[in-house]
């Protein structure tokens, strides 16, 4: 009996590994969640790997499947996670007010472009962000400006340009990034405006997808890239551990991963910069 529910148990961690890309708990090591925006689930699940490798016996478990919407549903101290990643300062200085994220300890690890995608066939007729005041370019996806800050970003971007009005009225408004993408590659909407690392599925070239293309990418002045960003949870009983691992965000080793995903690194110089 004893070797049969050794072998049981040793069959559920290994079918946890393979579905769910977890490991149990290093004996002795720290084990920290990081949980955030679905649309940097592929860059942290590499990072995560990486962070193990150069110090076995620490561990990240990456659950990036809470969208800030969600989250700031939450009240301080019900949160049971260490780490949070973020798309945007605005959504890291909403946590903090709501006393969801430790003040001071958010840092930048990346910033991303706004982009107008369309899916790669047929090909839209879009090749300037100005091409979107087409009023047969409907429906337009977009993440709710008052729930993200992509798309809050995107609406301040369109007004500088002074295509808000234009392009108001046919917006398809989504609750997440995740959501953004797969309503344009279902050919739910003829365009859609995003982040371009929300294009990335995994590392590299071969990593983006082929299914959308980037039609047009918004000039710096009327769009500034957006920050990406990881902080501390308020409550949080990995306090040291949860700094090292945002810490780590900023490393040679860990930028380089991070631009393998279509995220613009910081650099280590830079990091000390808060939002």
């Amino acid at each position: 009996m004893k070797a049969k529910a050794h072998l049981v148990r040793v069959l559920l961690i290994a079918l946890c590994g393979a579905l769910a890309g977890c490991r149990p708990p290093s004996p002795g090591g720290s084990r920290l969640l990081v949980r955030g925006a679905p649309t940097l689930a592929p860059a942290f699940g590499a990072l995560a790997k990486e962070y193990a490798r150069q110090a076995p016996g620490r561990e990240a478990q990456c659950d990036l499947t809470c969208p800030p919407c969600v989250l700031l549903r939450q009240q301080a101290g019900t949160v049971d996670f260490d780490v949070v990643a973020a798309v945007g300062a605005d959504t890291v200085k909403a946590y903090e007010q709501r006393g969801l994220v430790q003040p001071g300890t958010a840092r930048q690890f990346g910033s991303s472009r706004l982009v107008v995608v369309t899916s790669a066939k047929p090909p839209v007729p879009i090749q300037r962000v100005e091409d979107l005041k087409n009023p047969a370019l409907k429906p337009i996806a977009l993440a709710d400006p008052s729930l993200l800050d992509l798309g809050s970003s995107a609406q301040r971007a369109l007004e500088h340009l002074g295509l808000w009005d234009a392009v108001q009225p046919r917006l398809s408004l989504q609750q997440t990034g995740c959501a953004t993408v797969k309503t344009i590659a279902l050919g739910g909407a003829a365009a859609g405006i995003i982040c371009d690392f929300c294009l990335y599925e995994g590392p590299g070239s071969q990593g983006r997808r082929r299914d959308l293309r980037v039609a047009a990418t918004f000039p710096e002045q009327a769009a500034p890239p957006i920050a990406l960003l990881a902080a501390e949870m308020t409550g949080s009983k990995q306090s040291p551990a949860a700094q090292q691992f945002i810490n780590f965000l900023l490393t040679p080793a860990a930028q380089k991963i991070i631009a393998e995903y279509g995220i613009t690194p910081v650099g280590a110089a830079s990091a000390a910069t808060s939002p």
